[in-house]
């Protein structure tokens, strides 16, 4: 709490705080506030700290009850060392030389005397004082003591004089939502004040707190018959409640503060009976007028022949007497008034204190009018002790009072019964006790924070859920408790600022207001909720612009919180399936008591917050209790809807503009009846946006980034706010540096995310460099910052700029919490590496689906479009074993139609580069089959390479063929090929791309002509993909050795680019944050400048250091640099020799994917089967065959994958041996 709201006693009870120091902090109050309050009508800083001074020095044993207390005087005493001008021409810089009596009593006690406050003309009139009500500058503060009561109830000063000749003391009290005190008329002395009426005129107090008005009843002797008073109980007292004849005139804010009084003391105990005052007092209000005028009419006839013109209207007609009263009807007026106050003096004794309304309704809107002072004016004229007592608001939001009422010269026995009530009313309403009790919205949030914390750590103790659980996001967690933070900060806020009641409705059903005006698929339902809000704006702001700001925060707090509400559910969505809802839930609470500590300690230590004052926790309760009944019992949306709106209507909504304010906001979250045989709805934006959401946040890198990305921008529009209303260049300055931090941090995003993306026809290895390409951008423009801090703190140091720190410790260390936030979230591993590649295979016989990317080269170009191609080809391979025996039978084949492929090359001079798919897809059936040549011997195989002159126009053939030659391992079973381009030549037999599960089937567009179709792009096909059905069906689960499946999560290792690129952002961020905060520390501890410069330049360098690896890595990369792992590479390379069936390997090429991963072609020679050799064997009229192809080639690919780190996608293209 900052000092100046402390009270005049928590200021006498502090320690080490002194005068000269709380005087300041008013002063620093007031010259924040005056421009909107204009309380003062006199104040001089200067001359008020050299008093303070003063009264420092002034030994202990020596100081008053009162020393140190500034006091705020009504500018209508006496003041010897300031002019009193009674707000009129008259006097203005009149310089009385002696003090009022009551001033005089209270400088001799210690009191401070601050400065004048406003008042009306002479006290006198009802309109002129330029004083604004601090809770809503467009409405009046009331009364001729305005001033006095505007000041103390904005926290200018803590206790403040007034006085009341019908209501002015009362009546600013209840507008203003502080206590005020009307002592017996009489019991304080009136000289040296400008009285209006000999005989109503009453000195009296405004103060924070009965115990300081308890303190200055002290200072004037107040003191009853029975001193001191007896001592007072609410369970067992006795209340009167009286409404006086005044009552039809009351407005609905005063009723229901009443009625809610009535309850709370009988709640607590008390006896409450309805006291009806006798006919004769029906009289009261117009005795009161006449004697008043008349009285004034002798008051100001010295200022009437003195200066005539310059008096206002009404002080005229007190002298002039228009309605020409007579002395008899004054003298029968002051008679009637005269026996009525012994017998409310009768009446009154009967009870412990009479309940009564303080002003007929909230303060009025307008500064016309200072406001209806009919129910004070009984009391005064009956010579009555009044105290008003805060703690209720109206429709509008403004404070409304009760007042108590005793018999004459019983105040300190009053005193004390107020005492004892006024928590119990203040508590009753929700809001007082808490938010308007000098604690602030962050001191309530801190507390809730912590029992719940405290509630969760009991049930953790209890329960031990926390060692259950093996895995936890921790970031995610951390986003949620963030979130938990704002939403209870923004809860509150509008609390402080709107009706309970509607912050109540629109926090509770948030989710279904917001995706109705998210929703634009049903224009009426978002016009109707758009129409509550402005309905419900409009009946609070009153069409002002004063009130527009007022209470602009408080709307803000609520969509604040529907945002962060819906925002936490997905953030609980994603961890509730591991961690279940309870668990989620009560460790995001925890988190935010956690997240709400550091602040605290921020707040009380770093900023030296004096204590603040102690609640009650049962307040704390009330404050809870109504929202926690609302948003648990009522879950179901519907029925919640329906009966809060009912139960609601009579608390919030009883004037016209709210009612139709609540009718529009109940048809707009009222859910709609689906037509199960409806038409499927186009896809709204709002759902399209909400799905690139949920693709974001099932991602964990993406998620993390997304999380810190909303916390940076949050942080930034914070920043820019404040630095806005502040006028602070150095807040903007760093909210426009956030700017280009959130940029950067959302590229990072957007590249995450495309990451994920599926490999297409133009990227057939997916998306994931584009992370490398960011980390390398992020890295460059890291650089170029650090070069321009280098350069600016060269500049600075060799010439020192002025530099205002007053802000930068706070900004400085709320970034740094934010950016830590973001290195918690941004430290945890990410891993690049995606694989494209599927295989299956049956050892023996079974079914082999092959999908491959081939590169090769070869001499010549093979056919394509242009001599600059790429080839694209796709097969389907079933492999049969021949049977056991003769008998057993004969082992087929089926075809499927024709699925053309699509291939081109490219090709430079006499080399190409060929990039082959070999898809599970069977086009292509060769079934060469052989019977037996006696019963028992094998069917088999046989596949000898075509000659060259031997082509196909198309490769969708079926060919036959039998024979008792040895199966050849290049064609053993179904040989399936799709393409356009020519068959394979002797030296080349298709590559094998090592793939698993359901591969993409390439289909061109035109499927008539191998040769017809055209091209999407100069350099892309115009293809697309399809899904091999036959695959999905039977093969799909099953396990392959050496390969992984696709459907599985990508495998991850090591920190991808483009998180580091984005955890080094943070990092300099973080860096620069701590550099801002051991900067000013120096430059505030050794008053130099340059210490900034130095900082910054050592933390450039920092950057540039961390940043270099990662632009160097980014780099090599990006530049298909493998030199570091060339040795390796070279060293898997010699083993392919020991390989059986090997004869040699050609073209090895090896380039990285990304971060991790490498992708590699190579070509390999196969050796000849030995019957090849032997002219005199069975075979000897045969071509060259090969063996085991399949198992030389698995084993090619795991030496490769096994001795090279990081080989995700292979292709090994076959070729035959030259030898």
């Amino acid at each position: 709490m900052h000092p100046y709201r402390m009270t005049a006693t928590e200021f006498l009870n502090s320690s080490g705080l002194k005068v000269e120091d709380y005087v300041h902090s008013l002063l620093d109050r007031i010259a924040a506030r005056d421009s909107e309050v204009q309380a003062w009508a006199y104040l001089d800083p200067e001359y008020v700290l050299s008093q303070a001074r003063q009264l420092d020095a002034v030994p202990v044993e020596q100081r008053g009850p009162l020393h140190g207390v500034p006091v705020g005087v009504k500018d209508i005493f006496y003041t010897k060392d300031m002019p009193t001008q009674h707000n009129s021409p008259l006097y203005k810089d009149d310089a009385p030389t002696v003090d009022a009596a009551l001033v005089m009593l209270l400088r001799s006690a210690g009191a401070l005397i601050f400065g004048k406050t406003v008042t009306t003309e002479f006290a006198s009139v009802t309109t002129g004082p330029k004083t604004r009500n601090p809770h809503n500058p467009a409405r009046t503060p009331g009364g001729s003591s305005s001033g006095s009561g505007a000041a103390v109830g904005d926290f200018q000063v803590p206790v403040a004089l007034g006085t009341q000749t019908i209501g002015s003391i009362i009546r600013p009290a209840s507008f203003n939502g502080i206590f005020g005190f009307k002592p017996t008329w009489g019991a304080i002395s009136r000289e040296g004040v400008k009285v209006c009426s000999l005989n109503f005129d009453t000195m009296g107090f405004f103060a924070r707190s009965i115990a300081d008005l308890e303190l200055l009843a002290d200072v004037v002797r107040l003191e009853d018959d029975e001193s001191p008073p007896p001592s007072f109980a609410i369970e067992g007292s006795k209340f009167a409640v009286c409404k006086t004849h005044v009552w039809p005139e009351v407005g609905p804010g005063t009723i229901n503060a009443l009625d809610l009084a009535v309850k709370l003391l009988r709640d607590q105990g008390a006896s409450v009976e309805e006291l009806e005052l006798p006919d004769e007092f029906a009289s009261l209000r117009r005795s009161h007028l006449q004697a008043f005028e008349r009285d004034a009419g002798s008051t100001f006839l010295s200022e009437y022949i003195r200066a005539k013109d310059q008096l206002d209207p009404v002080l005229v007609d007190f002298v002039e007497n228009p309605s020409k009263t007579s002395h008899h009807d004054h003298l029968a007026a002051l008679d009637n008034l005269a026996q009525l106050r012994p017998k409310i003096d009768i009446i009154a004794s009967r009870f412990d204190a009479i309940l009564t309304p303080s002003v007929v309704d909230e303060a009025p809107e307008g500064l016309a009018s200072t406001g209806n002072a009919a129910l004070c004016g009984t009391w005064t004229a009956l010579h009555v002790p009044v105290v008003n007592i805060p703690g209720f608001v109206g429709d509008h939001g403004m404070p409304i009072g009760l007042s108590l009422v005793a018999p004459r010269y019983h105040d300190r026995r009053l005193l004390k019964v107020a005492a004892a009530v006024a928590p119990i009313l203040e508590g009753g309403g929700w809001k007082s006790s808490l938010l308007d009790f000098d604690v602030g919205v962050f001191w309530v949030v801190m507390r809730v924070l912590a029992c719940a914390g405290v509630g969760v750590l009991v049930w953790e103790g209890r329960t031990g859920q926390l060692a259950k659980r093996k895995s936890i996001e921790w970031s995610v967690l951390g986003t949620a408790s963030l979130l938990v933070f704002v939403q209870q900060a923004c809860l509150f806020t509008a609390l402080y600022r709107l009706p309970s009641t509607r912050v109540i409705l629109f926090t509770h059903f948030s989710t279904l207001w917001l995706n109705t005006l998210w929703t634009t698929s049903k224009p009426r339902k978002t016009l109707a909720v758009a129409l509550a809000w402005t309905l419900s704006i409009a009946s609070d702001t009153q069409l002002s612009s004063a009130n527009l700001w007022r209470f602009l925060p408080g709307y803000g707090a609520l969509l604040g919180h529907s945002l962060t509400s819906n925002a936490l559910d997905q953030t609980i969505g994603i961890l509730a399936p591991s961690l279940g809802s309870t668990f989620t839930i009560a460790a995001s609470v925890l988190g935010a008591s956690g997240f709400a500590l550091p602040f605290y300690l921020f707040r009380s230590v770093v900023l030296d917050s004096p204590p603040t004052p102690v609640i009650p926790l049962a307040s704390l309760a009330a404050l809870s209790f109504p929202r926690f009944l609302v948003t648990i019992f009522l879950s179901d949306h519907c029925t919640s809807l329906r009966l809060s709106s009912g139960f609601l209507h009579s608390r919030s909504f009883r004037h016209g503009p709210m009612l139709r304010s609540q009718f529009c906001f109940y048809f707009g979250m009222q859910p709609e009846k689906i037509d199960a045989f409806a038409p499927a709805p186009r896809t709204s934006t709002s759902r399209l946006i909400r799905s690139y959401l949920k693709t974001i946040l099932s991602n964990p890198e993406s998620r993390k980034i997304f999380y810190f990305l909303m916390l940076n921008m949050a942080y930034m529009l914070v920043q820019m706010l404040y630095g806005v209303w502040t006028n602070s260049l150095g807040l903007i300055s760093d909210a426009i540096h956030m700017a280009f931090d959130c940029m950067a941090i959302g590229v990072g995003l957007f590249a995450s995310v495309m990451a994920t993306w599926e490999p297409n026809e133009r990227f057939t290895y997916g998306y994931g460099r584009i992370e490398t390409l960011s980390g390398f951008a992020n890295g460059i423009f890291l650089i170029l910052i650090s070069i321009f801090i280098v350069f600016e703190a060269i500049q600075r140091i060799l010439e020192p700029p002025e530099m205002n720190t007053s802000q930068l410790l706070l900004v400085s260390s709320l970034g740094l919490a934010v950016n830590l936030f973001g290195m918690f979230a941004m430290g945890g591993h990410h891993h690049g590496g995606h694989s494209h590649s599927h295989g299956h295979s049956h050892g023996g016989g079974g079914h082999s689906h092959a999908e491959s990317h081939g590169h090769s080269e070869h001499g010549s170009p093979p056919l394509g479009f242009n001599d600059n191609g790429h080839s694209h080809s796709s097969g389907h391979s079933h492999s049969h074993s021949p049977p056991s025996s003769p008998l057993s039978p004969h082992p087929h084949s089926h075809s499927p139609p024709l699925t053309p492929s699509h291939s081109h090359s490219h090709s430079l001079s006499v080399h190409s580069h060929s990039h082959s798919h070999s898809e599970p897809c069977v086009d292509d059936h060769s079934h060469p089959h052989s019977p037996p040549s006696s019963p028992g011997s094998p069917h088999s195989h046989s596949y000898s390479p075509p000659s060259p002159e031997h082509s196909h126009a198309s490769d969708a053939n079926h060919s036959h063929s039998h024979s008792n030659e040895p199966l050849s391992p290049l064609q053993n079973g179904h040989a399936h090929s799709h393409g356009w381009d020519r068959p394979p030549t002797p030296a080349s037999v298709p590559a094998k791309r090592l793939f698993n599960g359901s591969s993409l089937h390439v289909h061109p567009k035109t499927p008539n002509s191998p040769m017809n179709f055209e091209l999407g792009t100069p350099i892309t096909p115009n293809y697309q993909f399809g899904v091999d059905e036959h695959y999905k069906t039977h093969h799909e689960d099953e396990h392959i050795p050496n390969l992984h499946n696709p459907s599985h999560a990508p495998s991850h290792e090591g920190h991808s680019h483009n998180m580091r690129g984005v955890f080094l952002h943070v990092m300099a961020d973080t860096l620069g944050s701590v550099g801002v905060i051991i900067s000013t520390l120096l430059i505030q501890f050794y008053g130099w400048t340059g210490f900034d410069p130095i900082a910054s330049l050592f933390i450039a360098i920092l950057i540039a250091a961390s940043v270099v690896p990662l632009v160097m890595d980014t780099g090599r990369v990006l530049c298909l640099d493998v030199s570091d792992r060339e040795a390796t590479i070279d060293q898997a390379l010699s083993e392919l020799r020991s390989i059986e069936g090997v004869a040699s390997f050609t073209a090895p090429r090896f380039w990285p994917k990304d971060a991790t991963t490498l992708i590699g072609s190579i070509h390999i020679q196969l050796a000849s089967s030995a019957s090849s050799f032997d002219p005199g064997g069975p075979h000897s009229n045969q071509r060259r065959t090969y063996t085991k192809l399949d198992r030389v080639v698995e084993r090619v690919d795991s030496l490769l994958r096994r001795q090279i780190s990081g080989l995700e996608e292979l292709t090994i293209q076959v070729d035959e041996s030259n030898t």
